[in-house]
């Protein structure tokens, strides 16, 4: 019955191969539009900002200064003095100031220039913090992954590039524990100096293309502001609202922008899934009445061979397995992938997916379509004569 199965299957693939399709795409709607945002999102969101209520730097796009300074996607073309970070630690005695230098990464991740209140509240897993220049401490998953430890050293590359890279070696001094933060696991951390002496010792020239923003000493990206003082907050965004070279932006506002964008997408992607979905059972119950018809015509065939109705049913289990089976595989394959790219995206911005891919309740979904299918042939050959 096995071997009358597979030669049926290679007679009929395209047919099959459509059926096979349809329901892939049942099993994908259903499995990805099952995958949205928690409620608690934009506190996961402002989580990653570590409290940082407004990040100043020199004037351009503040959705751009806010993914690259803050959620560490990419890098920030323009710099800011050094001088500008000393102004305003004299004037607003209240609040607490971050300095920022990104230009550079190593392995495609970036590496930040600050100082040690940056990593304020997190552990070392093994070493120290950094204490001068050319002293790097890394991320967890970045040590895991690179197979680095203390006392290593490595090359930083010019922006987020791998193929021009400094001369400059740095050590690294310490390994930081594993953090609820994938922005504190993935990245590297060094003194602001690390990268004022790097860039000023050399005069190289740039990969075509590639994402670079040049420093020279006393150079920033950012300046990072936290303060309890509403009054000292207030009055650091008012102060900077007319200035024609730099800006303070509330990072508040900027998260609550992307968090209103994500809401819209996370809306717009169920009602497409839906749509697939309803197209997708309309496009499955076409190919199946089509494929009856042709089965039909097997089933007679192997009636006037004098196949028991045992046989003829089991003839049918064969088909319906053979096909969900490479329904299966190549839907898990696909909603896997798909949920983990979505995933991986969300979280580089500190959003927590609460339903990433649920392996036990995909293969729920898939037996009982399985289920439902195979009992719905056997009826169909049951009645076929």
């Amino acid at each position: 019955m096995f071997r009358l199965a597979w030669v049926v299957l290679k007679r009929l693939k395209g047919w099959f191969s459509f059926y096979v399709l349809g329901v892939c795409f049942i099993l994908l709607s259903v499995g990805l539009g099952s995958m949205y945002v928690s409620e608690d999102k934009y506190e996961d969101m402002y989580r990653v900002t570590k409290g940082y209520q407004v990040i100043i730097g020199a004037r351009g796009s503040k959705n751009d200064l806010v993914l690259t300074q803050v959620f560490l996607n990419g890098v920030y073309d323009k710099t800011i003095p050094y001088s500008l970070y000393e102004k305003v630690k004299e004037t607003y005695k209240n609040t607490e100031f971050i300095p920022l230098a990104i230009a550079d990464s190593y392995q495609g991740s970036l590496i930040v220039g600050t100082d040690v209140g940056y990593l304020k509240n997190i552990k070392v897993k093994h070493g120290v913090l950094f204490k001068k220049s050319n002293e790097v401490v890394v991320g967890y998953d970045i040590a895991v992954k690179n197979k680095l430890q203390v006392g290593d050293k490595i090359v930083s590359s010019h922006g987020v590039g791998e193929d021009d890279h400094h001369d400059k070696e740095l050590k690294i001094v310490g390994v930081l524990e594993k953090t609820e933060n994938k922005l504190i696991d993935n990245y590297l951390f060094t003194d602001i100096k690390t990268i004022w002496e790097t860039h000023s010792h050399e005069d190289v020239e740039h990969v075509e293309g590639e994402e670079h923003v040049e420093h020279t000493e006393g150079d920033l990206t950012s300046i990072l502001v936290k303060t309890s003082s509403m009054k000292e907050l207030n009055l650091i965004l008012s102060d900077f609202k007319q200035d024609d070279k730099y800006m303070a932006v509330s990072t508040v506002d900027v998260v609550r922008g992307f968090y209103n964008i994500l809401e819209d997408t996370s809306k717009a992607l169920v009602v497409l899934m839906g749509i697939i979905l309803f197209v997708s059972v309309l496009y499955v119950g076409s190919v199946s009445l089509f494929l009856a018809s042709k089965l039909k015509e097997v089933y007679r065939y192997i009636s006037v061979l004098g196949y028991s109705l045992k046989e003829r049913i089991l003839f049918t289990v064969y088909v319906i397995s053979i096909v969900n089976v490479v329904v299966g595989l190549v839907s898990f394959i696909g909603v896997k992938n798909g949920s983990m790219f979505i995933v991986d995206v969300l979280e580089k911005y500190g959003i927590m997916v609460s339903n990433s891919f649920d392996i036990v309740m995909f293969f729920i979904i898939w037996g009982i379509s399985y289920v439902l299918s195979a009992i719905l042939w056997v009826i169909y050959a049951l009645r076929c004569k």
